[in-house]
């Protein structure tokens, strides 16, 4: 399971453990652990694809109380190459 967070636009994923400034350090092994210190579930919906035929890109990224969702979207690599063609 992967946790994080959003810090300025950007997701962040949680290390294993975090060095607090007194030299605490916190392992962060359960869910609970997680939350506490800011960092959410982090859900990825990949769709099926085939990688021969298809390219797998990030779409959006939202963010609820819970947590982090991140949906992906399908490209055709041919349709990608056609337009750069035609942008040049």
């Amino acid at each position: 399971m992967l946790y994080g967070k959003i810090v300025d636009g950007v997701l962040i994923y949680a290390p294993p453990e975090i060095y607090k400034e007194n030299g605490e350090v916190i392992i962060l092994k359960t869910p609970s652990d997680y939350y506490s210190n800011g960092y959410k579930f982090v859900r990825r919906n990949i769709p099926k694809y085939d990688p021969m035929k298809e390219i797998l890109v990030l779409d959006n990224i939202i963010e609820n109380d819970n947590e982090i969702s991140i949906t992906y979207k399908l490209i055709d690599p041919y349709d990608s190459i056609i337009d750069e063609e035609v942008n040049i």
